[in-house]
């Protein structure tokens, strides 16, 4: 099927193309055409087409279609086998869908995504969320060894957030912790516990406070008006909301003030709080 083609297809599939959820259509489509292999192939088919080739908001509502329905191991071989050419916001909506239907992938595409990743583990980081929660040794053990060399090589969040998922997912945060981890920042490991929702699975073990102590703790002592923005901007991007009313209280007014005045429009609204209940 060509781009052309699989386009064309999905044309039909789409009763409201300006519904918020782009893929949505086309998950009622697979669920009522749920009987018909023939009708659900070519389905499958159009939207792979779409994440291999589509512009970028086909790519995106085509991989959020892909991770919602089911997909058979044709067309994931298909696009396992286009991985290593895509460009890396392509190559990571389809990791992400390769992902979520790591269990019917055939055997010899999932080999594939081993070599992959074992030879490039930073460049296709996201297939440790793949190849890595139902593995086995020997094949385990050489996986782990890939995952642990970013671990132990990066400081970047996204990556170790990554890093963590996949070792929870098989079973391996204690030997993570234990590990690469066991040298990295608090302050990285806290937004990768926050980012991870893994929460204090990686912070207890290690003996680091949490993002709401730190908060807490740097919102009482904090006296100057665009130290204590950040502080929120902080807070608010981190979901650490809940407390902040509590907490800016204590503050003086005028500090407040002076704060919300050099703040962006999300963080002004805590700020401002407390001064219109004073």
């Amino acid at each position: 099927m060509t781009l052309t083609e699989a386009r064309q297809h999905l044309d039909k599939v789409k009763v409201n193309p300006n519904a918020q959820f782009i893929h949505q259509d086309f998950v009622d489509e697979s669920r009522r055409i749920a009987g018909d292999d023939a009708a659900h192939g070519k389905l499958e088919e159009a939207l792979a087409r779409l994440l291999l080739e589509g512009d970028e908001l086909e790519m995106m509502g085509a991989a959020d279609a892909l991770m919602a329905i089911p997909v058979r191991g044709g067309e994931l071989a298909t696009i396992v086998a286009a991985l290593v050419s895509l460009p890396p916001p392509r190559r990571d909506a389809a990791m992400r869908v390769l992902g979520v239907h790591r269990t019917d992938l055939p055997k010899k595409a999932l080999d594939d995504l081993d070599a992959l990743f074992m030879a490039h583990p930073r460049e296709f980081l996201r297939l440790a969320l793949a190849v890595l929660p139902d593995a086995e040794n020997p094949r385990l053990k050489a996986l782990w060894k890939a995952l642990l060399s970013v671990a132990t090589a990066s400081d970047d969040v996204e990556e170790l957030s990554l890093v963590a998922r996949a070792a929870a997912a098989s079973n391996h945060l204690p030997e993570l912790l234990k590990s690469a981890f066991k040298s990295k920042s608090p302050e990285v490991l806290r937004e990768v516990a926050q980012r991870t929702t893994l929460g204090d699975r990686i912070l207890l073990p290690l003996n680091i406070e949490g993002m709401d102590v730190v908060l807490e703790k740097s919102i009482a002592a904090c006296g100057d008006p665009a130290a204590l923005a950040g502080l929120v901007q902080k807070a608010v991007r981190a979901g650490v909301v809940a407390p902040l009313p509590r907490w800016l209280k204590q503050k003086d007014p005028a500090l407040l003030q002076a704060a919300a005045a050099g703040a962006g429009p999300d963080e002004r609204r805590w700020l401002e709080g407390p001064l219109r209940k004073n």
